[in-house]
């Protein structure tokens, strides 16, 4: 937001087309949008999508599945609980073996909002 704050205090000095001022905003607005600059595959359409997909190794499959698997299973207040949360465990353990990935990943999805 700096950036285009500073980008817009010098405009009036370069003296640039109102056309390539607009371009330039839309260009700027699309960086602060996507700060890592990472591009995701169309299935990627959430922040727990993505944040899956980050932390296992680019796998669109694997973390569409857990995703589907944990959205099925999931129920309500399922933070703290250790049965709610042990089905959750579970759905991730069908699709990653090792099990300190299954908690990596586990602690991954708790710290999603979206779940």
């Amino acid at each position: 937001m700096l950036v285009l704050y500073e980008h817009l205090a010098s405009i009036p000095d370069i003296g640039i087309d109102y056309e390539e001022y607009l371009a330039k905003i839309v260009a700027l607005t699309k960086a602060a949008s996507n700060p890592g600059g990472a591009t995701y595959p169309d299935s990627m359409n959430s922040a727990a999508r993505r944040a899956l997909y980050d932390n296992l190794s680019n796998n669109e499959d694997v973390a569409a599945a857990i995703d589907t698997d944990i959205r099925k299973v999931k129920k309500d207040d399922w933070r703290g609980n250790t049965f709610k949360e042990r089905e959750i465990r579970n759905a991730i353990r069908c699709h990653v073996s090792d099990n300190e990935q299954v908690e990596f990943i586990m602690d991954l999805v708790k710290s999603q909002h979206e779940y």
